[in-house]
């Protein structure tokens, strides 16, 4: 009888009775996620505003002599896109030039190291040349080609004060110094020749740090630059030269750019010196003797690409 009852007993359904929520139990269960929610998004949100404000790629700075007329926001450019912005635009310390600080994108920012070169483009109309006219509606910018690719990195430059010579490949070609005692008609963009054709450009032309003569940086491209030996000898082309004899009246004259512009003419003895470094001075004659015109050098003058320089190696 009681073995029955125990076993009827434990057939029975037990009830779990738990405690039901008061409302400021739910009140405060519901606060304490909501406070998790919105720290969780004050971080996403801080994250976000981190990411855009953070500084981006690299800061560098350049000198220039001459701001003209150059903006906060105005693009810095290589090979026609942007690839960084002005960011300040002041005078000097002294008072005498103008530092221009730009942010270059992160992609970019291998174009900051020794030998690259900046300048400001805008509009320039002259004989031989016109560069520069989507300034005239787009507004001014900071062009930059970069220097040797193991140049070591650097953050302050000189800027150049045009780029009037095609410097998309001044890594690769020779930059030389032109010295006389006056300025013989040379301004930047003029031509550099040898026997008539076009080999370089002059990049700027200046006084010497002592006054006493005018310094012609000159850059000869990558593939002439084996036309310049350390016994290579320049005069300038510039303007016309009158003759006067018994044919006639004679006139001498490369070109009508060179007679606005100017020009240096170069030649090269018939046994050639060594080749000619980066920075090697040159003195710049006023004319030539009648024996450089006579030379006549067999010269290998055609430089090896880069390309081609390391599939040999």
């Amino acid at each position: 009888m009681d073995d029955t009852t125990e076993s009827a007993e434990d057939s029975y359904p037990v009830a779990q009775i738990k405690q039901p929520h008061f409302p400021n139990q739910v009140a405060g269960l519901v606060v304490s996620r909501l406070w998790l929610v919105t720290a969780l998004c004050l971080l996403v949100a801080f994250l976000l505003v981190w990411t855009q404000l953070r500084p981006q790629g690299l800061e560098v700075e350049v000198r220039f002599d001459s701001g003209h007329g150059l903006q906060l926001g105005d693009p810095v450019r290589y090979r026609g896109i942007d690839i960084g912005k002005v960011r300040e635009v002041v005078l000097n310390e002294k008072l005498d030039g103008v530092l221009v600080r730009i942010r270059l994108a992160e992609a970019a920012a291998a174009l900051a190291r020794e030998g690259s070169r900046f300048w400001i483009e805008r509009a320039d109309i002259s004989f031989g040349q016109v560069r520069g006219l989507d300034t005239l509606v787009g507004g001014r910018f900071i062009g930059v080609v970069p220097g040797p690719a193991d140049a070591p990195p650097c953050q302050i430059f000189y800027g150049l004060e045009g780029a009037s010579a095609p410097l998309n490949n001044i890594a690769d070609g020779l930059e030389v110094v032109l010295e006389s005692t006056h300025r013989l008609g040379l301004q930047a963009g003029s031509a550099v020749s040898y026997r008539g054709v076009t080999v370089g450009h002059i990049l700027s032309v200046e006084l010497a740090d002592d006054a006493t003569t005018v310094q012609a940086r000159a850059f000869v491209e990558p593939q002439y630059r084996r036309l310049i030996c350390e016994n290579t000898q320049f005069w300038s082309n510039s303007g016309i030269g009158i003759r006067f004899g018994l044919t006639g009246v004679e006139l001498d004259a490369e070109t009508l750019s060179t007679i606005a512009a100017g020009g240096v003419s170069l030649a090269t003895p018939d046994e050639p010196g060594n080749l000619a470094a980066a920075g090697h001075r040159f003195q710049l004659f006023e004319s030539p003797r009648d024996e450089w015109i006579q030379w006549q050098p067999h010269l290998q003058w055609r430089s090896e690409r880069p390309a081609e320089r390391e599939s040999h190696e």
